[in-house]
């Protein structure tokens, strides 16, 4: 829930931007990126929570991602000012001192400036995720249940679809080369001199640092933790000739990208209990209503992006 004190803020720079983007005015870098309901949503907020994400060690996305978590922050905001759900100042500062304190740091001003952050956009994003929190125990997880015959159909399901069961989840890392940024010749080429100088004996993490173009080169090409499910079929079927630990795929292509793939890390499959699939099924379940929650609040305001 965004307070009046943030939104006049914001009001009042929405007016300074509108200034000082006039031709005879000296060029201003930040923008106006979004309108959402009666907010907006500025360049400044988008590099504000890359910045932010960076500090916290998280998945950093690329900018037009960014600003769609920014939009379900919006919504979210003001879905839960109308419904009086609120967060006090006491619960975010417990939420950065317990990340100021992780990182060794004394008080929430040394980790901003030590960052170089901006508390408001910080203490934001705590909220965001605080009022996400309380729609999901207030709001959604009272609506979910797992019945016994859905976890016995799971189990049934499992046992007779256990092709690929034994090969558990897989730890992952990638070199991405975007097939739409050079010609097809000159991708294909260049990602098979990746991979010729992997099997010489070339650093992984080195090549990915140096080459790659995915969203993971910030965690040196780290995927995490993938089960069988979550991979292609092309993909899967390339693995399954290379299993073992410390394993490189050659170059493997799909619809946007040619992937290199190493395994860090296997862990072979067990079977799942009854109260393993129930806890699953129920993390799936508010997954899943969580994502139709946002989808409602969307389709119900109005959005306006400016690119």
């Amino acid at each position: 829930m965004k307070t009046t004190v943030d939104y006049i803020r914001k009001m009042v720079l929405a007016l300074f931007l509108t200034i000082t983007m006039n031709p005879l005015c000296h060029t201003y870098q930040n923008k106006i990126v979004a309108y959402v309901n009666y907010d907006i949503i500025t360049s400044f907020d988008v590099e504000a929570r890359s910045n932010i994400l960076q500090s916290l060690k998280k998945k950093v996305h690329n900018s037009d991602e960014i600003l769609q978590f920014l939009i379900d922050e919006v919504l979210v905001s003001h879905f839960s000012e109308k419904e009086d759900i609120k967060v006090s100042p006491k619960e975010i500062d417990i939420s950065i001192k317990d990340i100021v304190s992780l990182n060794k740091l004394n008080s929430i001003e040394e980790f901003v400036k030590n960052f170089n952050l901006d508390e408001q956009e910080l203490r934001n994003y705590f909220k965001y995720n605080i009022l996400l929190s309380k729609i999901i125990r207030y709001r959604i997880q009272p609506e979910i249940n797992i019945s016994h015959q859905e976890v016995m159909k799971i189990l049934i399901n499992s046992k007779n679809n256990s092709t690929n069961h034994a090969y558990g989840r897989l730890e992952l890392s990638e070199i991405v080369i975007n097939k739409k940024n050079s010609p097809k010749q000159l991708i294909k080429r260049s990602i098979q001199e990746i991979y010729e100088l992997l099997t010489k004996g070339k650093s992984f993490e080195f090549l990915v640092k140096n080459f790659s173009q995915g969203s993971t080169v910030e965690d040196k090409g780290y995927l995490g933790w993938l089960t069988v499910e979550d991979l292609e079929d092309n993909i899967f079927e390339v693995l399954k000739k290379n299993f073992y630990v410390g394993a490189v795929t050659p170059p493997i292509e799909t619809k946007d990208n040619i992937l290199i793939l190493k395994i860090n890390n296997i862990s072979k499959n067990q079977s799942l209990g009854q109260n393993q699939i129930k806890g699953i099924r129920y993390d799936k379940k508010i997954e899943d209503e969580l994502s139709n929650f946002i989808k409602n609040l969307r389709e119900k305001s109005n959005i306006k992006i400016i690119y």
